[in-house]
């Protein structure tokens, strides 16, 4: 949790210093997407329960969530016109995309499993023929040996 707290305050940080000297967005777009998987992953970890102190999680967010005003007031004072309903755009995007990627793994992790499952009912299958085979000649060799 203390890597995510810090990969977003140094992502904050970064926008309010790109946003403070008169750049655009574009130019630390990596940082917003850190900033935004870094903030996403905290809130889903406070929501989780057992996940350390609920106090802490929530005074991290808290601080997060002032730096985050910070840096809308510096957008709306020293940035372009728009430049925040921008930032809030892309941050949209950034989720859009998050959750994209999110089912995207669901789906091949199940993918896979399901191909897992079908080799091991085919390995079934087989090892029950196999068996019953064996039985079969079992029963023919003794059935030779009687008579």
């Amino acid at each position: 949790m203390l890597e995510e707290i810090a990969a977003a305050n140094k992502a904050i940080d970064i926008m309010l210093q790109s946003v403070k000297h008169g750049k655009d967005l574009s130019h630390c777009a990596e940082a917003c997407g850190n900033y935004f998987n870094n903030k996403s992953i905290l809130a889903r970890r406070s929501n989780k329960k057992g996940r350390g102190s609920a106090l802490q999680n929530f005074m991290e967010l808290e601080k997060l969530r002032e730096k985050e005003a910070e840096l809308r007031t510096t957008m709306k004072l020293a940035g372009r016109p728009g430049l925040w309903e921008d930032f809030l755009e892309f941050q949209k995007q950034c989720k859009r995309e998050r959750i994209r990627q999110e089912r995207s793994k669901k789906q091949l992790e199940n993918a896979t499993m399901a191909q897992v499952m079908r080799w091991f009912k085919y390995m079934m299958g087989a090892t029950a023929s196999l068996f019953s085979m064996l039985m079969a000649v079992m029963e023919f060799l003794n059935a030779g040996k009687g008579e």
